[in-house]
């Protein structure tokens, strides 16, 4: 082989290496994502749930307002993360409903929309929400404030935080409304 060719033929090779390793991390994520539901209840052994206080972060109403994390003081929270494109939160959507119906008085929802100005706007968020007549509060993460503090990878994601701000439930798939009941009952009733 040529002097010439053989780097030729080398990026050729780490070009396919590359491209196989990512479809079967992409193949893995996608298994692991449909599985069962990740809940992890207030009290149970759960590596991301537990003791962390969840990092503070900044989003922002339809209105332009800005709404931190550490504006929710001395209620529980509830904090999922959505978008309008993502199936798995349209169909998770009327539990969120549902909940904030009936715990909205004593838990903080915040139901964060993740904007990316192209896929998803806050225009496009707030006209889907009117649309389905859905009244919980929704707030827009315009800088992936939010999405870090929460190390968000998939959609839907939620955490439930107690009064403190502890990371009580991590879920990275749907959640239903018997599940988060149950803890909110559960924190409601400390």
């Amino acid at each position: 082989m040529s002097p010439v060719k053989k780097p030729i033929v080398l990026a050729i090779v780490l070009v396919l290496v590359l491209a196989a390793s990512g479809i079967a991390f992409a193949v893995v994520n996608v298994t692991e994502r449909d599985a069962a539901p990740d809940v992890a209840a207030a009290g149970e052994e759960k590596e991301e749930a537990g003791a962390a206080i969840f990092p503070d972060f900044t989003v922002q109403t339809v209105d332009g307002e800005l709404v931190s994390l550490s504006d929710m003081k001395g209620k529980p929270v509830v904090i999922g993360y959505w978008a309008t494109w993502c199936p798995y939160c349209v169909d998770e959507a009327p539990a969120i409903q549902a909940l904030y119906e009936t715990y909205g008085e004593n838990v903080n929802f915040m139901m964060i929309d993740l904007v990316d100005g192209e896929q998803e706007t806050v225009e496009s968020g707030s006209a889907w929400i009117e649309e389905q007549g859905y009244t919980y509060p929704v707030y827009y993460d315009l800088t992936g404030d939010a999405a870090y503090a929460g190390s968000v990878y998939y959609l839907p994601t939620t955490f439930i935080l107690d009064a403190e701000g502890k990371v009580v439930v991590y879920s990275e798939s749907a959640v239903s409304f018997a599940e988060v009941s149950d803890v909110l009952a559960s924190l409601l009733t400390k």
